[in-house]
This record gives structure tokens, C-alpha cells and sequence, in this order.
């Protein structure tokens, strides 16, 4: 989805309204980050990334402020792989997983990347939307 707003959200709130309607998350650090999605911190003026703590869902969360819409254009290209590779991953081990994968939302509004892998992906695009 592509949305185009000159906005300024305040992401850390807009995280936490997200990671609410998930279950346990396990938050990423600037290294993990970049070991598990590839997105490299100095492309990012905010970035708050999570994965499901329960290594068997397929529940993830991006929430990434691009220093320009170059850099933000590099993360979308790797969400774009990211979920490439867990479908890939879930099509094996589990058909309901790899379901809530192809369901996954990119949402960008000029160099804000969203990144949404959820079983509830509308209700959560729905807050993200709303904060653009």
C-alpha cells in the first residue's frame, strides 16, 4: 500500500499500539536487525523492528523512519525479500503460517516503511494507516 502524506508520527507510540494486538514479540537491537532482515540502522532516523517470540509463528513487525526515500526504498526491497524467504521457510513446516505470510502488508509513505506479518495484518495496517 502506498500512501503519500507529508506527516511526522511519533513511531515509538505507534509500535507499541501495534505490538499490542500481537502476541509475545521479541524486540530486535541495531545488530539483530541487521543479522536477520538486513536493514543496516545508518539508512534509519527510527527503526523498530519485532519478531514473533514464538519461533513457529510467522508474526513480525517493521516500523522504520528512512533517512531519505533512497534508503526507504532499500528497506522495502528487503521486506520484499524478508517475506519471500518466510514464505519459502512456511510452505514446509506449516500451511497455517505460510497463509498469514502471503497476507503480509508493506505500507510506505514517503520514507516511512511499514512492514506488518500478522494473522490480524488488517486490523494492525488499519492503526498504521491511520497514523499516516
Amino acid at each position: 500500500t502506498k500512501v503519500e502524506t507529508n506527516v511526522n508520527v511519533d513511531l515509538k507510540k505507534l509500535y507499541d499500539d501495534c505490538v499490542a494486538k500481537m502476541p509475545e514479540m521479541i524486540s530486535l537491537d541495531d545488530e539483530m536487525t541487521l543479522n536477520f532482515c538486513g536493514i543496516n540502522v545508518a539508512d534509519c532516523e527510527e527503526c523498530y523492528v519485532s519478531i514473533c517470540a514464538d519461533s513457529l509463528r510467522a508474526d513480525e513487525i517493521w516500523l522504520v523512519k528512512a533517512k531519505d526515500e533512497k534508503a526507504a526504498q532499500k528497506i522495502v526491497d528487503l521486506a520484499n525479500a524478508r517475506i519471500q524467504a518466510k514464505a519459502d521457510e512456511s510452505i514446509t513446516y506449516s500451511p497455517e503460517q505460510h497463509a498469514v505470510v502471503q497476507k503480509a502488508e508493506i505500507i510506505i509513505n514517503g520514507q516511512y516503511v511499514a512492514v506488518v506479518v500478522s494473522p490480524d495484518v488488517s486490523a494492525i495496517a488499519e492503526i498504521v494507516n491511520n497514523a499516516f
